[in-house]
């Protein structure tokens, strides 16, 4: 799938995307579900640091108040199917639903008021993600993942908005252990934005 495919997708079929009918279709598929304090499970190479966000840890229930919490819910083959994100509003969520085929998991995202918000397909090759197309109410944007020895050490950023184009790459930096040191934005005229750590 390309960009173009994607936004054809998004724009043309809105009305297959309704939200009461994929909520109903899902919500027969799943098996189980965890709630975290944040982002636990990445769907993307490092998807909750490259926004800056902080590993959510695992709850034992779902909390009496979600702003802020995750809740992961799982088919019978233990993959996420739909990962809702707690707003500010009582038990009101945003929320991805997620599918899987041989070499892609695409996903579609809506808001709190049942719209959607935005189309998704991660192109993976020998198992691993080195394409994110998203395609959204506010703009697209695609990543090319960049591996060295099975790792990530950086993702190739193109956003369009308003017929505006801005790229820039994420450059991710890892200590002898492996675990991440820190991850920048670096944009074309040189300048640097540090997103992890904070």
């Amino acid at each position: 799938m390309n960009i173009h495919d994607l936004k054809c997708r998004f724009d043309g079929d809105k009305n297959s995307y309704a939200y009461v009918d994929t909520k109903k279709k899902y919500d027969l598929l799943v098996s189980y579900e965890e709630w975290a304090s944040g982002g636990l499970y990445d769907m993307e190479p490092l998807e909750a640091m490259c926004f800056g966000e902080e590993i959510g840890k695992k709850l034992k229930k779902k909390p009496t108040r979600v702003n802020g919490k995750t809740c992961y819910q799982f088919d019978s083959d233990r993959r996420i199917i739909i990962r809702q994100e707690g707003t500010e509003l009582p038990n009101r969520f945003n929320e991805e639903f997620f599918s899987y085929e041989d070499n892609e998991i695409n996903s579609v995202r809506f808001g709190t008021t049942q719209n959607l918000i935005n189309a998704k397909s991660r192109i993976l090759s020998e198992g691993k993600i080195i394409k994110v197309l998203s395609v959204g109410t506010y703009g697209d944007r695609t990543k090319l993942f960049n591996y060295e020895n099975g790792i990530v050490v950086s993702i190739d950023v193109e956003e369009i908005s308003r017929g505006q184009t801005q790229t820039y790459c994420i450059a991710i930096g890892y200590d002898d252990e492996g675990n991440v040191k820190h991850i920048a934005r670096l944009f074309p005229n040189g300048y640097k934005e540090t997103i992890y750590p904070r």
